[in-house]
């Protein structure tokens, strides 16, 4: 076997020899397919959108979609306002903020509900000498609810 010989060919799926009919290279790929199909659904179905930071996190929010943040001292049923507004694209107008936006977008949201997530596991060993243990946790959220990104 020829140690300089390159194996990209053999191993890229839907590789089928030089330029075949019609110039297509790829013409098995499903990847490039796949990300083609995202690609138009993701810009046919972008409306208004913005990007706050909520709880020490980044969130990219849409109207009428819930989000789980970390826990908030609201109760169920509260209307609250995000104040902490990176970025607001409203139908291809891009309002950038340095770092936030000042006070000309107001983003709404309802509390859904409280909830715990998923399960995590912590396995520590130290090996030879027969010590085990594990943790675990859950984190604590809130469910909310994007009533709204609108201009003030």
């Amino acid at each position: 076997m020829d140690p300089h010989r390159s194996f990209s060919n053999s191993i890229v799926k839907g590789y089928s020899g030089e330029d075949t009919k019609g110039g297509a290279f790829w013409e098995n790929n499903t990847m490039s397919k796949f990300s083609l199909i995202i690609f138009k659904n993701s810009n046919s179905a972008m409306g208004m959108y913005a990007i706050v930071q909520a709880s020490g996190k980044q969130f990219w929010i849409e109207e009428n979609k819930f989000y789980d943040f970390d826990k908030l001292p609201l109760t169920r049923g509260d209307n609250f306002s995000l104040n902490q507004i990176l970025l607001v694209n409203e139908s291809g107008s891009v309002q950038i903020g340095k770092p936030f936006l000042d006070s000309t977008y107001s983003v709404q949201g309802t509390v859904l509900r409280h909830l715990s997530g998923p399960k995590v596991r912590v396995y520590k060993m130290r090996p030879k000498k027969k010590t085990r243990k594990t943790f675990g946790s859950r984190r604590k959220l809130t469910r909310v609810l994007i009533n709204s990104i609108a201009k003030k």
